[in-house]
């Protein structure tokens, strides 16, 4: 008998250990491409415009995990997880199910120390100790491409659908935080007034002007929030408010060109390190996916109304 129980012991703890080893350094790698690409897309115009583009497709996604899409999947539109498109109606093709898109999940971690441990750093971990925090796991997602099923129709829809079109522009001036007037003494289409919390804006603009405008001047009025950001100071936020006006623009179709500022985003995010620069990025895309959530709530709340109220065959035959 050549079985030999501490060997076979042995050997499997040598295996998870060597799988937990790669696993440590495949999320090392993504967070070292994470990196590199937000210092990329801050010190290059160019390639920010190309970034914004992106997260305006995926406003779910961070700032770090845009990055790693855009690198493994140059081309996909729409990405999701599996089980997400499973909610959509749609199913990853059995072909694809190993293609998927690597990115970076937050999850959180919590227990009680089950052995005394001592780090390499000589820190000392009592055996009973509670411990927490928050860690992240590879994770797959897949362009629509890789799907099949229930058509899916894209935000960028709305903005080309003038029945839908309007209904956007209502739900974002509704949104708005602060009262807006039109103005005929502005010089630019519109703008925020921090000294009495309006948004004035021209009266001689189309649908897409319109939403353009107000979109960038909603978001000044979010970030100075009824004057309780006491650091509030509207030039400080221009980049931050075109970055979010052009993702919505992006995001619903509406035809628009990037703002002069957008340029200048190197020298804006000169000197900072890659977490600051993280960060901003991360504030901007959330509050962006906020507004769009409002939106996009709002439509479908009118399209659900409408199916109540439109008779069914059925109802008709009553």
């Amino acid at each position: 008998m050549n079985f030999n129980v501490n060997s076979f012991l042995a050997q499997g703890e040598q295996a998870q250990e060597t799988y937990r080893e790669e696993r440590r350094a495949e999320r090392a790698a993504l967070i070292e491409q994470q990196d590199a690409g937000i210092m990329e897309i801050t010190g290059d115009p160019e390639k920010y415009v190309e970034y914004l583009d992106r997260q305006a497709k995926n406003l779910r996604y961070s700032p770090g995990n845009t990055v790693l899409i855009a690198k493994e999947a140059p081309d996909a539109e729409q990405v999701l997880s599996m089980a997400e498109w499973h909610k959509l109606g749609r199913n990853v093709r059995v072909g694809e199910r190993q293609n998927g898109i690597r990115i970076l999940k937050p999850v959180t971690y919590n227990g009680t120390r089950k052995t005394t441990h001592i780090s390499e750093e000589g820190e000392y971990f009592p055996a009973g100790e509670t411990y927490g925090g928050t860690g992240f796991k590879v994770h797959l997602v897949y362009d629509i491409a890789q799907t099949t099923g229930r058509a899916y129709i894209p935000p960028t829809e709305i903005g080309r659908n003038p029945e839908q079109q309007a209904a956007l522009l209502r739900n974002l001036h509704q949104s708005c935080p602060v009262p807006v007037k039109a103005s005929d003494e502005l010089t630019v289409p519109a703008h925020y007034a921090p000294q009495d919390h309006t948004v004035y804006i021209r009266p001689d603009l189309d649908e897409s002007q319109f939403f353009a405008a107000l979109s960038g001047e909603c978001v000044q009025a979010a970030l100075h929030n009824h004057g309780q950001n006491r650091d509030y100071r509207y030039e400080d936020f221009t980049l931050d408010a075109a970055s979010i006006q052009y993702m919505l623009c992006r995001r619903y179709g509406i035809e628009t060109e990037p703002l002069e500022i957008l340029a200048d985003v190197g020298r804006a995010f000169a000197g900072y390190p890659v977490e600051d620069r993280r960060s901003i990025l991360d504030a901007n895309r959330e509050l962006a996916k906020n507004m769009a959530e409002r939106l996009e709530w709002g439509l479908n709340r009118q399209a659900e109304k409408t199916r109540r109220v439109t008779p069914t065959r059925r109802q008709g035959a009553r």
